[in-house]
């Protein structure tokens, strides 16, 4: 289910099966000569958050789509 959309991507409920646990997942979508830039620096200014007012970072990925797969 989306739980919101905004200027960088779209926010996922998930639900991780084997632990029976609610998630946020925030997709993105990052062109490769903007990998380095774009995400790096939200990422670990995340990582550092510890507030009970702020949604708890767990985790990132990167996925690259198969070639000559969208």
């Amino acid at each position: 289910q989306i739980l919101g959309v905004g200027g960088f991507g779209i926010v996922f409920e998930a639900v991780d099966i084997l632990e029976k646990r609610e998630y946020a997942v925030k997709r993105i979508f990052v062109k490769p000569k903007d990998e380095n830039k774009v995400f790096k620096i939200e990422v670990q200014a995340l990582a550092k958050f510890d507030h009970p007012g702020m949604v708890r970072y767990h985790n990132t990925w990167i996925e690259r789509p198969l070639p000559g797969c969208n």
